[in-house]
């Protein structure tokens, strides 16, 4: 089973100032529990961030391996070919890979600001080409996902990039995670709510 290591995660909000000149802002501080820190933003777009205590019981044998979310995140941007892009983001406090299938992240999606989710994102292990890993995409069936987008992983964060046209919002899009054991909710972000409220 491979393990990655435990990276902090530290929002930097950028304020510009009325002269057009740019000044670091204050650290962005850990949001009380399951809570929705204030919008940041950044020279690539806007980004909204929801921080998760440590709240799961650690592993102590595969594959019974459930993971903790630290924080989820959307951040919005602009290709250089004008494309309209969604990114977005689960921080865990322990990523787990390898053999752990049981694993996965849902991620219900309000593009439409009804009273609950009307479409979701994926992230699960998975057997790729020649090794297994982490894939992204809008349908989950028998621990695989279709529709696939492009996923990044990076330390314990996994990043999800989803062209906007392709859910069709319609308002402010809201979101939350679920981390899910053999689908079991086993830990969410926010707690209670959504974020991007």
């Amino acid at each position: 089973m491979r393990r990655h290591g435990v990276f902090g995660v530290v929002l930097i909000a950028v304020a510009i100032s009325s002269s057009g000149g740019s000044s670091l802002g204050a650290e962005a501080r850990p949001a009380s529990r399951g809570s929705v820190d204030a919008d940041q933003r950044d020279a690539r777009g806007a980004l909204i961030a929801v921080s998760d205590p440590q709240d799961v019981e650690a592993c102590r044998s595969a594959p019974d391996c459930p993971i903790d979310i630290r924080a989820v995140s959307k951040r919005s941007f602009t290709t250089a070919t004008g494309q309209r892009m969604l990114a977005f983001s689960v921080n865990a406090y322990e990523l787990y890979g390898g053999l752990v299938f049981v694993a996965n992240f849902r991620l219900p999606l309000d593009t439409r600001a009804g009273p609950r989710s009307d479409t979701q994102i994926f992230m699960t292990l998975t057997e790729l080409a020649f090794d297994i890993g982490w894939a992204c995409g809008r349908e989950f069936e028998a621990g695989s996902v279709s529709r696939r987008y492009h996923i990044k992983e990076r330390g314990d964060r996994l990043t999800c990039f989803v062209p906007r046209r392709a859910l069709h919002p319609t308002k402010r899009i809201r979101f939350k995670a679920l981390s899910r054991g053999n689908q079991f909710v086993v830990d969410r972000a926010p707690d209670d709510g959504w974020g991007g409220r």
